[in-house]
């Protein structure tokens, strides 16, 4: 909880009340937000909008902005359509800004909360110079690559460039309930389905020509492969 300042939206040290969250990705990777959700409670002299916003421009420009009840009673308010993607290796503040509170809360006392926040994203990437260096042998078959990133664990992939589909075959050690991710050249996430058998079919018509690396996850286990779109 904190007490919120009156009046328009302020970044100044000394303005608006904030709440704030840092991530800090791990060495190679990447941070990339797709909306965020959150409760919020405020009493009448809480704020009346929100505005989010991001240490990557200073907290100048609004990821989301939308309106706060100050009615004293839990909602919920969700941004599922922000987008932010920062550069690999950059740690991100994302700020959540109450302002237009009708009235100043009494000294120790909190007139605005929230609760419940949920991140919808990945701190996730890889270096797109390792995309850049390819080794493929030409024969009658489609070219397969399987790689083998934990002992009992594989995926293979083909064929490889690809154009419509790329199909996909996994041991039973991480076949059931896996997440498959696909990144681009620059680590943003630009798929994302659930696996469920040891075969499947991918459907990657919607991509763009490039590198990307396929990102298989379950649990513990992690297996990664890179493609090209053709």
């Amino acid at each position: 909880g904190v007490t919120a300042r009156t009046g328009a939206l302020n970044t100044a040290a000394s303005g608006s009340a904030y709440f704030e969250f840092t991530m800090v990705p791990s060495s190679g990777n990447a941070v990339s937000l797709s909306g965020i959700s959150f409760a919020s409670r405020g009493t009448s002299s809480g704020p009346l909008a929100y505005a989010i916003r991001s240490s990557l421009d200073g907290f100048t420009s609004n990821l989301a902005t939308g309106s706060l009840l100050n009615t004293s009673v839990w909602s919920l308010y969700n941004t599922a359509s922000m987008s932010l993607n920062a550069s690999v290796g950059i740690a991100v503040t994302v700020r959540i800004y109450g302002y237009n509170g009708t009235g100043t809360a009494s000294s120790n006392v909190a007139n605005w909360r929230i609760d419940d926040l949920i991140i919808n994203g990945s701190v996730n990437g890889f270096n797109a110079s390792q995309c850049y260096t390819l080794l493929a042998n030409t024969a009658s078959t489609l070219f397969r690559h399987v790689a083998k990133n934990n002992a009992d664990a594989y995926i293979s992939i083909a064929p490889n460039p690809a154009h419509d589909y790329l199909k996909i075959n996994i041991n039973e050690a991480i076949s059931k309930n896996a997440i498959l991710i696909i990144y681009n050249a620059n680590g943003v996430v630009v798929k994302r389905q659930n696996i469920f058998s040891k075969q499947q079919d991918i459907d990657i018509s919607m991509l763009s020509k490039g590198f990307y690396l396929l990102k298989l996850v379950n649990g513990e286990k992690i297996l990664n492969e890179k493609f090209i779109k053709e």
